[in-house]
């Protein structure tokens, strides 16, 4: 009997991980899950399962009760297996274990975006992890050599389980469907569209730096597009330098978008740009991918794992290198063309079907081990 720990994946792609992970899992007759859930999750998860609603609407209310109950809830629902999507929980786990990473180097990699006490917390969350939990699970390669060669962990106490994107995104062909969203939405005729959420390691303002210097070599009018939420100090500093770069007419921020509108977005834009400084997998390339939008992205070899050769790829610190590869790909149909053919191809490389079962063949193998 499997436990899966489905709580607190809060917006993005750990909420896309986890409900399309657990959703794919859950279809195998051949296992018998118990979901933990909350606020986050339940909503998103099939119904047809075993939930257990806990508690997590605060660190400390989630510390108490993964060390005073979780043990105990294992135990009394005869539990066989354990796998957290998200954190580390409890300090101590009485059956076979696993823990999914999500990103953890990114507090050694870039420590200075990090307030001290998460560094201290997230550092002794992934020592916890490299030592209490069977199996450590990451979505690429190149994750899983990281923290083997930094934490000393052997190589097969991991598994890689690569994510997908959702099965709704896909191209669009009717032209009525894409011409109302575009009004509905309010979203120019070209424009270039970059998903994420505010934050340093998203990169954005180097995007915007090197739209300004590419804008005016472009072919044609081109706009653009920033979604995620409008809050927080990195996206103040964005709307600042928009100002000052004198683009207002020109950068939209559009805000939060929905799974469903952002597959409009995805068909109606000319080129997505992720320009970002690090990403342990980057599913929202695989979302723009799969309904054939030519695509720019940084030269990092998490991302090379994900796209391989269907995307652009550059140096990420370089805005002159970003703005060249923008306009480049903007003034050529023949080069859009084939990103977009490729984008399609190799996005079918990915599942979250192909996701679970390796998930599955990790869990076989801790229940193996001694």
């Amino acid at each position: 009997r499997i436990c899966v720990d489905c709580r607190s994946p809060g917006q993005g792609g750990v909420l896309t991980y986890t409900a399309n992970l657990v959703n794919s899992l859950v279809a195998d007759a051949g296992s018998d899950y118990l979901l933990l859930t909350d606020s986050d999750t339940e909503d998103w998860l099939r119904h047809d399962v075993e939930q257990i609603r806990v508690p997590s609407s605060n660190p400390l209310a989630w510390m108490v009760w993964s060390n005073a109950e979780l043990p105990a809830l294992l135990q009394k629902k005869r539990i066989d297996i354990y796998h957290t999507l998200k954190h580390v929980t409890a300090f101590r786990i009485p059956v076979k274990s696993l823990l999914t990473f999500h990103g953890a180097e990114m507090i050694y990699r870039f420590p200075k975006l990090y307030k001290w006490h998460d560094l201290v917390y997230w550092r002794l969350d992934y020592n916890l992890a490299a030592r209490r939990y069977d199996r450590i699970l990451t979505a690429t390669n190149a994750e899983a050599r990281f923290f083997a060669d930094r934490a000393g962990i052997p190589d097969g106490r991991f598994s890689v389980t690569p994510f997908a994107a959702d099965s709704r995104f896909r191209p669009i062909e009717d032209l009525w469907v894409l011409t109302d969203a575009r009004v509905r939405l309010q979203l120019p005729e070209l424009f270039i569209l970059s998903v994420s959420r505010f934050h340093p390691i998203k990169n954005i303002e180097k995007l915007i730096i090197a739209y300004s210097q590419a804008i005016r070599d472009f072919p044609r009018p081109y706009k653009l597009v920033l979604t995620g939420t409008k809050d927080g100090p990195y996206y103040e500093q964005m709307v600042a330098l928009v100002k000052e770069l004198e683009l207002e007419d020109n950068v939209l921020f559009i805000g939060w978008v929905p799974p469903n509108e952002l597959l409009l977005l995805y068909n109606l834009a000319s080129l997505f740009v992720f320009p970002l400084l690090h990403e342990n997998f980057g599913i929202a390339l695989l979302e723009a991918m799969s309904c054939g939008l030519p695509t720019i992205t940084s030269a990092l070899p998490y991302i090379e794992e994900v796209v391989d050769s269907a995307a652009v790829k550059v140096d990420p610190n370089s805005e002159s290198c970003l703005a060249k590869a923008m306009v480049q790909v903007l003034s050529c149909d023949t080069t859009r063309k084939r990103l977009s053919k490729e984008s399609l191809r190799r996005s079918q490389m990915f599942s979250w079907d192909q996701c679970a079962a390796s998930t599955h063949e990790a869990y076989d193998a801790v229940a193996r081990s001694r």
